[in-house]
Formats: C-alpha cells, structure tokens, sequence
C-alpha cells in the first residue's frame, strides 16, 4: 500500500492534466501555423513590399509636384489671364452690341415720328375733303 501511496502523491492532479491538455493543443495550433508560414516565400514577400514602397514614393513626388506653390501660382496666373481675355471680349462685345442698338433704336424712333407725321396728314387731308364736300 505504501508503494501505491507513493505513486499516488506523484501523480499530477485532475485540474493539471486539463491544464496540459489545453496547453497540448494550443502548441499544436502554434505548430500548424509556423508550418503553414514556412510554405510562405519571405523574399516574395520583401520584393512586393520593395515594389509597392517605390510606387508609393512616386505617386507622393507627383503629388509634391502638383502641389508646388510656383507650380499653383502659375496655373492661377494663367486661368487669372484667360478670364480677363474673356471678360474684355464680352466688354467689346456688349459696346458694340450696345451701339447697334442705338442705331437701331434711332432708326425705329425716326419711323415712328414720320409714321406719327403720315397720320397727322392724313387726318389733316381727311378733314380738308369733309370740308371740300360739305361746301359742294
């Protein structure tokens, strides 16, 4: 019986064979992930990133470029020209409109008064043959 005893005190208890066997299969979980990774190509890996690193540094330097203050100050200073072109256009534009109207206008203000003129005469020569008339 003391042989038993012995080996009974040491045996691990309930709660620690749990414990392994948890721990057993969180090792092995670890395992198949550094399995899995190992098929992985770390040097594929490195060069994508190396690629990618380049194409980001191109892409901000055009992007500096674009952003320059000389570069932007130039672009205004040109739409800045382009709109006064186009307002000192429609300004010519609008005189010479402006004076086809007043001639226009000058023209139809002289129709209307010899129009008003034709009329009076009319009604001055209809008056004078009612007169005519009546006196015969």
């Amino acid at each position: 019986m003391r042989n038993h005893g012995d080996e009974l005190e040491r045996k691990a208890k309930i709660e620690v064979e749990d414990l392994t066997r948890k721990h057993d299969e969180h090792l092995s979980r670890i395992q198949r992930k550094m399995d899995a990774d190992a098929d992985v190509d770390l040097s594929d890996i490195r060069r994508n990133q190396e690629t990618i690193t380049s194409t980001l540094e191109a892409v901000q330097a055009g992007m500096l470029e674009k952003t320059d203050k000389r570069e932007v100050d130039a672009k205004i200073e040109h739409k800045y020209e382009e709109i006064l072109e186009h307002l000192n256009t429609a300004l010519a534009s609008t005189s010479e409109d402006e004076e086809d109207f007043k001639a226009s206008t000058e023209a139809l203000n002289k129709a209307v008064e010899e129009l008003r003129a034709a009329k009076a005469d009319r009604k001055e020569f209809g008056a004078l043959r009612q007169q005519v008339w009546l006196s015969l």
